[in-house]
């Protein structure tokens, strides 16, 4: 399964809360709460398109997949790892672009980062997705396949090196015009390997094994054959040590999905343990939250994927632990882009999962994308990786746009958060001939690096920061403060991507001069004809045209400064 994606970080009232923290983690360390192996397990997981491990405090961040990629919150890449029984092998699903559809290969790479190989490859009426280890050492995969009258799924065994191919199971359907197939998913397989766990998805959304919706959870017994569903609407799952509970990710009641931006999308849902006949359920960690992919250590802690600081913000997902109780719940990874999809790596003999103290702040570890390069002016601003608490998630680059996204909050809890906030940044020449109607529209608020600062309300993202500098016209929304004041500390955060930090005034603007000697030409026609219909009438116009042009050469006197820059009618650059 691939997650869509997206961070977290510390307190607002820092010297308070470190305080506290350190004081309970000596109260819980004195008490023996959380005494700690000198051999803490490890946790695999996917950050970016790549695949980590960090020990089970969020110490010790290695990559071992991925060190030449730029972390993204893309979709793609690597994801949904999983531990040998050794612990000495991670097998994965890797997201790539095909032609007509996103495929995923399946791939394994020693738990050191070394011997990476792929082992099975998806293609178009083909797939593979979701791999698991069995208890045995083989490798279930979840796949689907086309065929022309029939379409199959099911789950298929491999070696670890990708020989030895053996069907466990598969569903048969026949095509049938305008009727979804279903897709066989997420497999699980129980510590006595007699059974495995599976979602089954009516192929609602496609197939892609994505997580889907209305999924239901099946338990299928190996030897028999027989199978039975013991929960609905389910997401992924898990089994406990001894197999005699199941942990699983609940869809929420309600829109099962929310998607803001292009990775920004979410599942609803909650975290719930039951017996594994699907009785006694029992939910972790509040409800109603993005909650995902948890597994089941063999010392019974639980790990999974949430948004919970940022709800509805997939690019915030970050990995915590908790108890089967609900007990210790504890942030372990705080940063961008997201970390997701996690599993651990307990093989040694009383490797301990805990935390370092229940509830213990995780380490930082910032943002990590990599920036594209340069691309001249025409590129714009952007307020650096950091956004007051919001990180950088998302930095989308051409010569006539930029659009940075702030989503993920640097707080654990999402009542210190900050809205999310988002800067666009577009080539002056993309508004030839409508210069006039955007500085009639807005409203200057202020003056402030040497440029008026312009408020829009009738945006559907909320109140709307604009202005003009240099090349740029420049949108700033979820921006602090009030009224006029109203993104001032963004404005001040404001530069150049080639800048460390934010210093004196923003450049003049330049307007396209096309625009320029059009508003001269409205004020010349109503200067002569003395009303707005007959420079309308004069100028082959409608009313309103004069009357937004007349408002803008107003508006342009509270410039100040400003120059010209030749357009072209398409707007593309000039140079």
């Amino acid at each position: 399964m691939t997650t869509k994606s997206g961070g977290g970080e510390s307190s607002r009232k820092a010297g308070i809360a470190v305080a506290a923290l350190v004081a309970l983690g000596m109260l819980l360390t004195a008490s023996g709460a959380t005494a700690r192996a000198e051999d803490p397990a490890r946790i695999v997981y996917s950050n970016g398109g790549r695949i980590l491990t960090m020990k089970s405090d969020g110490t010790a961040r290695a990559v071992i997949f991925g060190k030449n990629r730029s972390p993204l919150n893309d979709e793609l890449g690597a994801s949904e790892p999983d531990v040998s029984p050794d612990g000495n092998t991670v097998v994965f699903g890797f997201k790539r672009e095909a032609r007509f559809e996103d495929q995923i290969d399946i791939w394994r790479v020693g738990s050191d980062g070394k011997g990476a190989r792929r082992l099975l490859v998806s293609k178009r009426g083909e797939l593979y997705g979701d791999p698991a280890f069995a208890p045995d050492g083989r490798i279930v995969v979840a796949f689907f396949k086309a065929g022309p009258r029939f379409t199959r799924t099911g789950l298929i065994s491999i070696a670890p090196d990708g020989s030895g191919r053996k069907k466990i199971f598969e569903t048969r359907t026949r095509k049938r015009a305008f009727r979804s197939v279903p897709l066989v998913m997420e497999p699980a397989v129980s510590p006595d390997g007699r059974k495995v766990l599976y979602l089954l998805n009516e192929g609602i959304g496609g197939i892609e094994f994505d997580e889907g919706f209305e999924n239901d959870v099946m338990v299928r017994d190996l030897p028999s054959g027989k199978t039975r569903r013991i929960a609905r609407d389910g997401y992924d799952a898990s089994w406990s040590p001894d197999g005699k509970k199941i942990v699983y990710s609940v869809q929420a009641d309600g829109d099962p999905e929310i998607c803001w931006w292009e990775s920004g999308c979410s599942f609803r849902s909650s975290i719930a343990v039951m017996r594994a006949d699907g009785t006694g359920r029992h939910f972790l960690a509040g409800r109603t939250l993005d909650a995902r992919s948890p597994d089941w250590s063999r010392d019974g802690r639980i790990v999974f994927q949430s948004a919970r600081n940022v709800p509805d913000v997939g690019e915030a997902n970050e990995i915590y632990s908790v108890r089967p109780d609900g007990g210790c719940l504890t942030m372990l990874t705080n940063g961008s882009p997201a970390s997701i999809t996690p599993a651990w790596s307990d093989a040694g003999e009383g490797a301990d999962t805990a935390p370092a103290a229940c509830g213990a702040s995780p380490p930082d570890t910032g943002v990590e994308l990599k920036l594209p390069p340069r691309l001249g002016e025409t590129s714009g601003y952007w307020l650096g990786t950091r956004a007051g608490n919001r990180l950088l998630t998302g930095l989308t680059r051409t010569k006539p746009a930029t659009l940075a996204l702030y989503l993920d909050c640097s707080r654990e809890k999402r009542t210190d958060c900050s809205p999310p906030i988002g800067t666009v940044t577009l080539d002056i020449c993309l508004y030839r001939g409508e210069i006039a109607e955007a500085l009639a529209e807005g409203r200057i608020v202020r003056k402030q690096r040497g440029v008026p600062v312009f408020r829009d309300d009738g945006s559907e993202l909320g109140p709307v920061v604009t202005l003009f500098a240099g090349r740029a016209g420049m949108f700033l929304f979820g921006t602090s403060g009030r009224g006029a004041g109203l993104g001032t500390r963004e404005v001040d955060q404001l530069r150049r991507f080639d800048e460390e930090a934010a210093s004196g005034n923003l450049p003049a603007v330049r307007f396209p001069s096309y625009d320029l000697r059009l508003m001269e030409k409205v004020k010349a026609a109503y200067r002569g004809a003395g009303s707005v219909a007959g420079a309308a009438k004069r100028l082959g116009r409608g009313p309103a045209f004069i009357r937004r042009s007349l408002r803008a050469s107003r508006k342009l006197a509270r410039f100040g400064e400003y120059g010209k820059v030749n357009c072209p009618p398409n707007g593309s650059r000039t140079g």
